[in-house]
């Protein structure tokens, strides 16, 4: 679990600047005998990207020093956060993010003040703060990430007229009637009497089914009758010593 933000500035000469100036604390690392992984942040729609993040949490071993901290009323409004924390961890000072907004007075004069994380949105003019941290992983390889430490709002003017342009140029969505296909009725009488008068004849065939056998029966017997009788007035008209 991470708080994380991604910056870009869609090609400004003054971004990629800072973009590099991270490439050379990455090489000042690297000369001092540390073999430090190149930096890959993912490009936001092909522009170039900084990003930074910083954990809720850290292992208590890794910091046996520290204690923990409360989470800010913006953070973990609910104590969600909190109550999810394991005594194995703590959320130390490498897990705390601020968030600010800067206003400016009637003089001039510039203020900063805590700003609910909820109120940042894509799009929005921002500014962070950072630590560079260099991690140790295998082969005898480090890797560089950005600690994030505070993520101040700029202005958010541009975005929100943006968002007014889209609600006014964007037209009414039409209802549309959906398609409706006749169904075929169903005689259900016809239906059921159907059912009711192919039982009834399924039965009339039935019985007429036994009626016929047993007249098969009836007549094979009867025919076996007649046999015996013959054979009978045969044997009488032989004469046998």
């Amino acid at each position: 679990m991470r708080q994380f933000v991604k910056l870009t500035a869609f090609g400004s000469q003054t971004f990629q600047e800072a973009h590099d100036r991270i490439e050379s604390i990455r090489q000042e690392l690297q000369t001092n005998g540390k073999n430090v992984v190149p930096l890959k942040f993912l490009p936001y729609e092909g522009s170039t990207c900084i990003e930074a993040h910083a954990r809720y949490f850290t292992d208590r071993n890794l910091v046996p020093f520290e204690k923990s901290q409360p989470f800010s009323a913006f953070v973990d409004p609910f104590s969600v956060l909190a109550d999810l924390r394991p005594d194995v961890f703590i959320h130390g000072a490498d897990n705390k993010v601020d968030y600010l907004k800067r206003t400016a007075d009637r003089k001039g004069c510039t203020r900063y003040t805590y700003e609910d994380p909820a109120n940042f949105r894509t799009g929005d003019i921002v500014e962070i703060a950072f630590s560079c941290v260099a991690v140790p992983i295998k082969e005898d390889k480090h890797m560089m990430f950005l600690n994030l430490k505070a993520l101040t709002l700029l202005d958010n003017s541009v975005r929100k007229d943006a968002e007014k342009r889209i609600r006014v140029f964007t037209p009414p969505a039409t209802p549309q009637k959906l398609k409706t296909f006749k169904r075929r009725q169903v005689a259900y009488l016809e239906l059921d009497y159907g059912v009711e008068e192919g039982g009834s004849n399924k039965k009339a065939r039935e019985d007429e089914t036994s009626e016929d056998k047993g007249e098969k029966a009836k007549e094979g017997g009867e025919g076996v009758d007649k046999g015996v009788g013959t054979l009978e007035k045969n044997f009488s008209g032989m004469n046998v010593d």
